[in-house]
């Protein structure tokens, strides 16, 4: 008999232990999401480089983006269009070495008057190895917010000028 309470106990013990290591690693992730919150809240007013975001003039100050273009390019267009899709703005430029290429639009339409302040949509075209292509522009936004997805995954969202939401991962570079 004093086998099976010995058993008893040993299971009774590791039921006690089972529970209090869940109840610790609950409280680890918790631990570990209010961080995450406080990491994130630390971005708010910073500048990140996100993919396809609107393009935001606000206060006249220029509107900064980068594209990657892997192979370089022989020639880049870049076009401003304001929120009916009209063209604001064209600008081509020389070839470009692979790598990363910094964008930046000054606020002007192509006949030199400054344009309202409000959401813009910047494309570009580069031209490379004969072929065209329509590489994925960064734009540089202000994070104004961030949240929880609320999705059980812990992604952390960023929002945006121009009220777009991306995630953290989404996000290609941070700057002042």
């Amino acid at each position: 008999m004093s086998g099976y309470l010995f058993l008893g106990i040993a299971i009774a013990a590791e039921v006690v232990a089972t529970t209090s290591m869940k109840a610790s690693m609950e409280a680890m992730v918790q631990s570990m999401q209010g961080d995450k919150m406080l990491a994130g809240a630390a971005m708010i007013g910073r500048k990140v480089a996100v993919p396809n975001a609107p393009a935001m003039l606000l206060g006249g100050q220029p509107v900064q983006a980068s594209v990657d273009l892997p192979n370089g390019a022989d020639g880049v267009q870049m076009k401003i269009l304001d929120n009916r899709g009209q063209v604001v703005r064209k600008l081509i430029y020389p070839a470009q070495t692979p790598g990363s290429m910094k964008l930046a639009w000054d606020g002007m339409s192509d006949s030199g008057a400054a344009m309202p302040d409000g959401a813009y949509t910047m494309q570009v075209l580069a031209s490379s190895l004969g072929k065209a292509v329509q590489p994925t522009v960064n734009m540089f936004s202000t994070v104004r917010s961030v949240s929880s997805a609320g999705t059980g995954d812990n992604t952390w969202l960023l929002e945006v000028d121009g009220g777009k939401s991306v995630s953290l991962t989404e996000v290609k570079q941070i700057a002042y």
